[in-house]
């Protein structure tokens, strides 16, 4: 779509979806050589067809601080999503053993 001039605009909190546009991106920085063999169906968009973007909160005013989020050195989009999932992770898990402790 996004080839046929189609704007796609995608909502999301997973790092793997953030991986994957990451990859796309990557895809079509390999040379020429090395994309042949890659199957039909990994699609390969330059950085500048694809864009990310953090919305971060404010307190005052309320509302939100949008900053595009740029590939890192590794090729990918650092967002800071793992260290919100570690810390949902480990809230569930202090739930879980509390919760055990009482039932």
């Amino acid at each position: 779509m996004v080839r046929a001039g189609v704007r796609v605009l995608v909502t999301t909190h997973s790092e793997w979806v953030l991986e994957e546009l990451a990859n796309i991106v990557g895809r079509s920085r390999l040379p020429e050589s090395e994309q042949n063999d890659i199957p039909a169906n990994k699609i390969a968009l330059p950085a500048s067809d694809v864009g990310v973007w953090l919305f971060e909160p404010k307190e005052r005013p309320k509302g939100s601080v949008v900053r595009e989020v740029a590939l890192d050195e590794s090729g990918l989009y650092a967002t800071g999503f793992g260290e919100v999932a570690a810390a949902l992770h480990n809230d569930w898990a202090d739930i879980s053993s509390r919760s055990q402790e009482t039932g």
